[in-house]
C-alpha cells in the first residue's frame, strides 16, 4: 500500500531555494562546439525506446510518491534545506519503493514523514552523496552516493544510468549526451525511478545562446495527462522540492518542448555545446526568478533487483521491522487525500 508524505505550510515568507551553484573557475577556457546533427540523430535512434513498449500515459504513481519540501522547517535539513534538492529529491522515490516490494529500503519507525527526513541527512551525508552547502549536489556524487546507499541497504542494481552532458561516472553512461524523452519515460514504468537534473538559463536572443545560471534536481513521478486528465505526450509529472512549487503536496505538470537551434554556454565543465536537441520545460513548471528557461540537462534512471530479499544490510545501518499494516496505510492515505489543500496533516503515527 503506498502512502504520500505531504508538505506542511509554513510562514508567509519565502524561502531559499536549492540551487546548483556555477563554480567561478571553468575547467579549460573553451569546448569545441563540434557535434554533429547527424551524430545527434544517431544517438535518438540509438537510446530511443520503441513507441510500441511505452504507454501513452502513466499516472499510477503521481499521488503516492511523496514530495517532500526541502526547506521544510520542521526537518532540520543542513543549511535549511536550501542545496538538499538532490538528496530530497531521491528520497521521494526510495521511500515510494520501500512501500513497494523493497521493505528494508528505508529504515522504518512508523512516522513516514520523520523516517525520510532521517533517509534525507543520510542521503545528503559524507559518507554517500555529500551534498555541498554552497554548490549542492553534482550528478556524480548523486549517482555514487545513490548506489552505495542501495547496496548498503542489502538489494542489488539492475540498472542505474545516466543521459546527459553534466560529468557522471563512466560505468553508469549511455552514451547519449542528450536526455531523450522516450527514455526517460520508460525509467518511471513500474518499480522504476528518475531524476531529472533542470539547468536554469538566461536566453540572448540575439545571439540565440542559453547561459547557465544553477541548477536543481526534481522527481519524476508520471508523464502524459494533465490535471484534467487530457493527455498529451509531451507532458511530464513531477515532485518539485522547492517552495517555489508550493508548500503543500502538488503534482507539477510540465510541458517539454525540443530546442530546435542556438548553444547553451556556461562555467560548468561539458559547455559550449549545441542546443539542439535538448527539452526546455514550460507549462506547469515552476521556474527560478533570475532564470528565462529550464532546461533538462541530464536525467538518471533506477531500477532495482532483489537480490536477497532485502535482508543483507549493511552491518553501519540498522534496521528496524515495518511497524505500520496495509490497514493503517489505507486509513492515513484516505485521510490525507480528503484534507483540503494547505490544511495541516500530522502524519505521526
Amino acid at each position: 500500500m503506498t502512502v504520500p508524505i505531504c508538505r506542511q505550510p509554513l510562514g508567509e515568507e519565502d524561502d531559499p531555494f536549492c540551487q546548483e551553484t556555477e563554480a567561478s573557475a571553468t575547467i579549460g577556457n573553451e569546448i569545441i562546439m563540434n557535434k554533429l546533427t547527424c551524430c545527434v540523430f544517431l544517438y535518438s535512434i540509438i537510446y530511443a525506446v520503441p513507441a510500441s513498449d511505452q504507454p501513452t500515459y502513466y499516472i499510477e504513481k503521481t499521488h503516492s510518491i511523496p514530495d517532500l519540501l526541502q526547506t521544510d522547517k520542521r526537518a532540520e535539513l543542513p543549511g535549511g534545506g536550501t542545496q538538499y534538492c538532490g538528496p530530497v529529491a531521491v528520497g521521494n522515490s526510495l521511500m515510494w519503493l520501500d512501500f513497494n516490494g523493497f521493505p528494508s529500503l528505508v529504515e522504518n519507525s512508523g512516522s513516514k514523514f520523520h523516517d525520510q527526513i532521517k533517509l534525507v541527512k543520510l542521503l545528503g551525508s559524507k559518507g554517500y552523496m555529500d551534498t555541498s552547502l554552497k554548490n549542492g549536489t553534482g550528478t556524480t556524487k548523486l549517482m555514487r552516493g545513490l548506489r552505495k546507499y542501495v547496496q548498503d541497504r542489502g538489494y542489488g542494481i539492475e540498472q542505474l544510468e545516466y543521459q546527459g552532458w553534466r560529468k557522471h561516472p563512466k560505468e553508469m553512461k549511455t552514451k547519449s549526451s542528450i536526455p531523450q524523452l522516450s527514455w526517460i519515460k520508460h525509467g518511471i514504468l513500474g518499480n522504476g525511478a528518475v531524476w531529472l537534473n533542470v539547468g536554469w538559463y538566461k536566453h540572448n536572443p540575439s545571439k540565440d545562446e542559453y547561459t547557465r545560471i544553477g541548477g536543481h534536481w526534481v522527481t519524476l513521478v508520471g508523464f502524459g495527462k494533465d490535471e484534467r486528465g487530457k493527455s498529451n505526450r509531451n507532458l511530464l509529472i513531477l515532485h518539485d522540492p522547492s517552495s517555489r512549487a508550493g508548500k503543500t503536496f502538488k503534482n507539477e505538470y510540465a510541458i517539454v518542448n525540443k530546442i530546435h537551434s542556438g548553444a547553451l554556454v556556461g562555467k560548468k565543465f561539458g559547455l559550449p555545446r549545441k542546443a539542439a536537441g535538448y527539452y526546455k520545460l514550460g507549462g506547469g513548471m515552476h521556474i527560478k526568478k533570475k532564470a528565462d528557461v529550464a532546461i533538462i540537462d541530464g536525467a538518471i534512471s533506477l531500477k532495482l533487483k532483489d537480490t536477497n530479499g532485502g535482508t543483507g544490510i549493511s552491518d553501519s545501518i540498522q534496521d528496524h521491522s515495518k511497524s505500520i499494516n496495509a490497514g493503517e496505510a489505507k486509513k492515513e492515505l484516505s485521510k490525507t487525500r480528503l484534507m483540503p489543500k494547505g490544511q495541516k496533516k500530522n502524519l505521526k503515527q
